[in-house]
């Protein structure tokens, strides 16, 4: 049997038995491998020549369990004179036996082909199986490696070009590339060039896939036998057609294979835009109808988009569109007019690999009756926030108002306006036309916040403005003359650590005042011109003494008790202008001086000055809970200090 023909049947029936297998069940995961396969021999008698082949062991061994297998070799063609012993000696390998000890373990051997002289020219071809594999090992794909050997007949003068031999790829081979990798098919390029014992050494292998150079390994160059190994990258799909070939000087042989590259590579995908799924479209009545934009994108991950469309509820639409054809994203849009209903818009894309899945986009149009036109208003003055100054016991103060209103739809047919909640009457012009314009004034004698609303209506709405003033009344200065009584009014210097009566008058044109709203404050300046906290002192109706001052007769009294020792107090009295006490009028101010006896009373004076110049002179009752204002805020009242006489 000729040794191609055989090699072909072979392959023919594994290719049989593997194609059955992927349709009953998925792949065994025990896999032994060979490589070189094929491998082709050749040249003449007396024929000696060897090569290294790699057995790589399946995935499915134990580690560190040995495993031995031999090599049986088996032939698959060979000349019908010679016997299957002489046949079988011509095939030698070294070791024939192995041991595996790891997954996907490799291990080379020498394969050595041997024919010497005799009737023994021909065509032989051989298949190499690794065989003794445990069960355990789930050995499935083990197809064992095939040695083609030409032998020709000794003592030919061989003046002919090189003999050449594709080994990989083989005839018909398909390549599928996934695009979604990234990652290109590798198709290898493998071929022998020989020559007869007495031929020209060879001097040059190439190989082409589609007249491109493939880059490959030349070994052998200059000698009977040459090897050549190289692969190219493929992603497009198509047939190509890989040729080989190998020179001497005897000229240049050339062998030939066709294989082919398929892309599998998924449909488009559709992305809508708009509408969205389950949208309601709505237009007044008596009008065309609702505006439905439509516009969606489809990408290919390979290849250009071949085809798009939209349809509603099944019929085409005509649409703007880019990209088809031309690119891999394309884009589709168009504006519909739609009454009343209920349709579907179904999206649909293409490439060469297959049809985007259809998107399904239900969407609803309803019509409505007109949307009432609602009027606006405005008031331009007075400004929110505005904020209008008076004094207590002037005339009244007037506040202006005025305000605006508009309507597109209808005329304006009621203005309402209220002042704090009561309805007023200002002037109104243009009622009963699109637009008018409202003045008005209001007087107030006291201090106080207020509101403005107006309102206007169209018949077919109403719209509100609001806007809030503020009026602020400055208090008069109470009429309140500070006389001070001995012994304070003397200003001498008393004790240090004595008690000493405050006293004073307060007198309106010559008639005594008697006002429980009255404050005394009391701080001590320190030498270094800082001042302690303020004591204050309220009203109270026991006795002159703290924590109150008492009023007797026509004098207000205060019992001081000042600290031992050299100090100087300062003494302020004043009248609050407001309930607060945020405002307060100064009616007066004292100072105090002190004098120690005996001991200084430095270290007391220095304990004191350490507090800081920028304390505040908080205005402190001496009565437990009770709040006071600060005095810093009533010194910086001191130019109040006026009296109405």
């Amino acid at each position: 049997m000729n040794f191609t023909k055989a090699r072909s049947l072979l392959f023919a029936a594994f290719g049989f038995v593997f194609s059955l297998s992927a349709f009953a069940a998925p792949a065994p995961t025990g896999i032994i491998t060979y490589n070189p396969t094929p491998k082709t021999i050749q040249g003449n008698q007396p024929l000696d020549k060897n090569y290294d082949l790699t057995i790589k062991g399946p995935s499915t061994l134990t580690e560190n369990v040995p495993v031995t297998i031999n090599l049986v070799p088996s032939i698959l063609s060979k000349e019908p004179t010679v016997s299957d012993n002489d046949a079988l000696s011509f095939l030698i390998i070294s070791p024939s036996t192995l041991t595996f000890t790891q997954p996907n373990q490799s291990i080379t051997v020498n394969v050595r082909v041997a024919v010497g002289l005799g009737a023994f020219a021909g065509n032989y071809a051989y298949n190499i199986l690794a065989s003794g594999w445990p069960v355990s090992a789930n050995v499935g794909e083990n197809l064992g490696a095939i040695v083609n050997a030409r032998v020709a007949p000794a003592g030919s003068t061989d003046t002919s070009t090189p003999s050449v031999v594709l080994q990989q790829p083989m005839a018909g081979t398909v390549y599928t590339y996934f695009p979604v990798t990234g990652i290109p098919v590798t198709v290898p390029v493998v071929f022998d060039g020989s020559v007869g014992n007495n031929g020209q050494p060879i001097t040059g292998m190439t190989a082409t896939i589609n007249n491109l150079p493939v880059n490959g390994i030349l070994t052998g160059e200059g000698t009977l036998n040459a090897s050549f190994v190289g692969s190219a990258d493929l992603t497009d799909p198509g047939t190509y057609v890989v040729k080989v070939n190998a020179t001497n000087l005897n000229g240049t042989s050339e062998a030939q294979t066709d294989i082919s590259v398929v892309v599998n590579a998924p449909p488009p995908t559709i992305t809508v835009a708009t509408p969205t799924a389950g949208a309601t479209f709505n237009y007044v009545n008596n009008t065309p109808g609702a505006s439905v934009s439509v516009s969606y994108t489809a990408v290919s991950a390979y290849g250009n988009i071949t085809s798009t469309g939209v349809s509603l509820d099944g019929l085409p639409l005509a649409l703007n569109l880019s990209g088809v054809g031309t690119a891999t994203t394309a884009t589709g849009s168009t504006s519909l007019v739609l009454t009343q209903g209920d349709y579907v818009l179904e999206f649909n894309a293409a490439n060469a690999f297959g049809v985007a899945t259809p998107v399904a986009v239900p969407i609803k149009v309803r019509s409505m009756e007109p949307s009432p036109v609602i009027p606006t208003v405005s008031i331009p003055s007075p400004a929110g926030g505005a904020v209008f100054e008076r004094t207590e016991g002037d005339p009244a103060t007037v506040v202006n108002y005025s305000f605006t209103g508009n309507t597109t739809s209808g005329v304006i047919n009621s203005v309402t306006v209220t002042l704090d909640g009561g309805t007023v009457s200002p002037s109104v012009s243009g009622l009963n036309t699109a637009d008018i314009t409202g003045t008005g004034s209001a007087s107030y004698s006291a201090a106080g916040t207020h509101t403005l609303s107006v309102t206007v209506s169209n018949g077919q709405g109403t719209a509100t403005a609001l806007t809030s003033f503020t009026v602020n009344e400055t208090p008069l200065q109470v009429c309140q003359n500070l006389t001070w009584l001995p012994p304070i009014s003397l200003n001498k210097t008393v004790e240090g650590g004595s008690t000493v009566p405050i006293k004073f008058r307060l007198d309106c044109h010559g008639n005594f005042v008697e006002d429980h709203s009255t404050i005394i404050t009391i701080y001590e300046i320190y030498p270094d011109g800082s001042f302690s906290a303020p004591v204050v002192y309220p009203y109270g109706t026991g006795s002159p003494n703290p924590p109150d001052y008492a009023i007797t007769g026509q004098m207000y009294h205060l019992n001081f008790a000042t600290a031992k020792g050299t100090h100087r107090y300062r003494i302020e009295v004043y009248h609050p202008l407001n309930a607060e006490g945020t405002s307060l009028q100064l009616l007066g101010a004292k100072e105090l001086l002190t004098q120690g006896k005996g001991k200084s009373c430095k270290s007391e004076k220095t304990s004191k000055s350490s507090k800081s110049k920028k304390d505040d002179k908080s205005i402190k009752s001496s009565k437990g809970g009770k709040d006071q204002k600060s005095a810093k805020n009533s010194k910086s009242k001191k130019s109040t200090k006026s009296s109405r006489r």
